[in-house]
């Protein structure tokens, strides 16, 4: 039996990448409702309300988290959620979604124990059902 997804988490500052992320998730039936957050600080403001609803502690929230963003980085977003993890009422998986080629980000990135996986922008729907076979997610 695979994971149950309770919401997505979609964190990028740009609305471009946003949409089209969005229409994946929802096209790949991840969730219906998926989450838009365009800074580090408003992603960790919507994790917190996730803790608040009735959400299953058995249940996932699936986080795509972009590195290079103002107000609050994916860097500082991950130092964060470090700390306040043991809070959550939920289990998560985070993937750094990301257009850097810059190596020392993705080794950076894949060294990171709470992040899943290191994805390149743009998320399409091959991937993400690769990544749902990879992941055991329904």
């Amino acid at each position: 039996m695979g994971h149950r997804i309770a919401n997505v988490l979609l964190i990028d500052d740009d609305s471009t990448t946003n949409y089209l992320h969005k229409r994946v998730v929802l096209k790949t039936n991840l969730c219906s409702t998926p989450i838009v957050a365009t800074d580090g600080e408003k992603g960790l403001e919507a994790l917190l309300g996730i803790n608040n609803s009735n959400i299953n502690f058995e249940d996932y929230v699936l986080i795509f988290l972009d590195l290079n963003m103002p107000v609050m980085d994916g860097w500082n977003f991950l130092k964060i959620l470090e700390k306040i993890k043991e809070q959550l009422k939920f289990k998560f998986l985070l993937f750094v979604v990301s257009s850097s080629i810059n190596g020392d980000d993705i080794d950076r990135a894949e060294k990171n124990y709470l992040v899943a996986k290191y994805l390149k922008k743009p998320m399409n729907i091959e991937l993400i059902e690769n990544m749902k076979l990879e992941f055991l997610l329904n």
